[in-house]
């Protein structure tokens, strides 16, 4: 699965278990892209990684995507929305990436290892566990047919 459709899933697990009421559809989606980024790549991380205003490498975004399953631009959207780098930064970096075709490349290219991280089928079988999701939709989110499903189930 692609980081985007990793942060897709989780956004929509977001919807289905936080239950938002009496907002506007605009927040509720700000909120869910929230829940899903910091799901994905929690700012404790960003912070002991990060000094504002500081020097951020490729490697160290590459490094973050790989392990956390979040695309390039995604990190970089985070480390502007964690005040790691300021909107002024964030737009500079999209206007270097469209006139670069080298760094577009390395940002457009899927660094992350589906078996290399657990959080997301974690929150899955959570979801699933707690009847906020059928197991429809978990096979759906984890990608997987309803028999795969059942042999990944409780193992007691």
């Amino acid at each position: 699965m692609t980081e985007r459709q990793r942060f897709t899933a989780v956004h929509e697990l977001a919807h289905l278990y936080l239950k938002f009421t009496d907002l506007e559809s605009r927040e509720i989606e700000s909120l869910c892209n929230t829940f899903a980024n910091e799901f994905l790549l929690p700012s404790p991380k960003l912070n002991e990684i990060f000094v504002p205003n500081g020097p951020i490498y490729v490697k160290e975004i590459q490094a973050l995507q790989a392990e956390y399953g979040l695309s390039f631009d995604a990190i970089v959207y985070r480390l502007n929305s964690s005040k790691i780098i300021s909107d002024s930064s964030l737009k500079r970096y999209f206007i270097r990436k469209n006139t670069n075709p080298k760094l577009k490349n390395i940002s457009e290219k899927s660094l992350f290892s589906e078996n290399s991280s657990f959080k997301y089928e974690s929150l899955v079988f959570k979801a699933l566990n707690e009847d906020v999701i059928t197991s429809s939709q978990a096979a759906q989110y984890l990608n997987v047919s309803i028999e795969e499903l059942g042999e990944l189930g409780a193992v007691y």
